[in-house]
């Protein structure tokens, strides 16, 4: 025989579920919570977009981005915001993507057509700066990085 149940009967049912998994499994605290603001200035115009991606690697490092944004600018400046990050050390790039493409546009010899820039200033020669040039610590809280395209 089925036996039917109220509305009210089943959202009893399914409150008191939520309160025996909280009773059983207390809430994971957030003490090692943080976020980062990506702060770039430098942008030669207002025009297209900031490009970001972070890395948690050096083996992923300009290859496969952790995670990747993008932010309006503003007198050539943009910000964006990685809200819940695991501390710990990781790597930025950005690029002015200011044809709005969404690609890193190079000259026909590879030169860089648009603005660009890493974490802690790191400065390009033939090629990417290396890991431990743009490595940089995020520590639980609230944490800022500025960058300043070339």
């Amino acid at each position: 025989r089925i036996r039917l149940h109220t509305w009210g009967q089943t959202l009893t049912a399914i409150t008191l579920g939520i309160a025996a998994m909280q009773a059983a499994d207390p809430p994971v605290q957030k003490d090692t919570a943080a976020s980062l603001t990506v702060l770039v200035q430098g942008a030669r115009s207002d025009e297209g977009t900031m490009r970001f991606a972070i890395y948690k690697t050096k083996k992923s490092f300009t290859s496969d981005p952790f995670k990747g944004g993008w932010s309006i600018i503003k007198d050539g400046k943009a910000e964006w915001e990685i809200p819940d990050l695991e501390p710990g050390e990781y790597a930025l790039a950005c690029f002015h993507d200011e044809n709005g493409d969404k690609k890193f546009n190079q000259n026909f010899i590879g030169l860089p057509i648009e603005d660009y820039g890493f974490s802690n200033g790191a400065k390009v020669r033939l090629g990417p700066p290396s890991w431990k040039k743009v490595v940089f610590t995020v520590k639980p809280g609230v944490n800022r990085h500025r960058i300043k395209v070339r």
